[in-house]
């Protein structure tokens, strides 16, 4: 087994009705914070799609994954995970993570303008106790919405430096449904 199925560093490539599964865990792989507070994320999942534009996940699956499922990192564009369902996932289901010198982050080196919606995710966080259905980190102005999030241990989503809409439904583990919205807001915080 490896950590990485897919990994995606170029421009218009469509993925449609595939499934992935069965990844090698990475809790005791390098974590790199996100922030100055002390959220970590590991930089690698069975999907990483990197430095990428117009990438599309339409319709696919991905089952027992052991770390994160679909990494946008650093410089992506326009790229879309659509209709899809991730389940079992032993990290976050979902991560936009980008990168920048100290706190310049004029290199443009984050996920922008990307979309996520229309998925299924549920079941993660079995290794990953700091596991979110969906992570934001150091990217913006990405849209995430019309997705169902349940079953993780914590949060379901965390958004740090984030500017994006967010549009999704969400339940609880104590299986209540609302509609949470965060549009075009710096600061990203959980309905309780």
């Amino acid at each position: 087994m490896v950590e990485t199925l897919v990994k995606v560093s170029a421009d218009h490539v469509r993925f449609e009705g595939l499934q992935f599964s069965h990844t090698l865990p990475t809790y005791m792989q390098p974590y790199e914070p996100t922030s100055g507070g002390d959220w970590a994320v590991h930089r690698g999942a069975a999907t990483m799609i990197e430095n990428a534009t117009g990438v599309v996940f339409d319709s696919c699956v991905w089952r027992h994954i052991e770390g994160n499922g679909v990494m946008l990192s650093h410089y992506v564009r326009d790229s879309k995970l659509t209709n899809s369902e991730i389940s079992g996932a032993g990290d976050t289901p979902v991560v936009l993570l980008g990168s920048a010198d100290l706190m310049d982050g004029r290199a443009g080196t984050q996920p922008w303008h990307n979309e996520i919606s229309h998925n299924y995710l549920h079941h993660f966080g079995a290794w990953g106790r700091q596991a979110a259905g969906y992570f934001e980190g150091l990217a913006g102005n990405n849209n995430v919405s019309f997705n169902v999030f349940h079953d993780g241990p914590r949060a379901v989503r965390t958004c740090w430096h984030a500017r994006s809409k967010y549009r999704s439904i969400i339940a609880t583990f104590r299986c209540t449904l609302f509609l949470a919205f965060k549009i075009d807001r710096v600061a990203c915080t959980q309905k309780r």
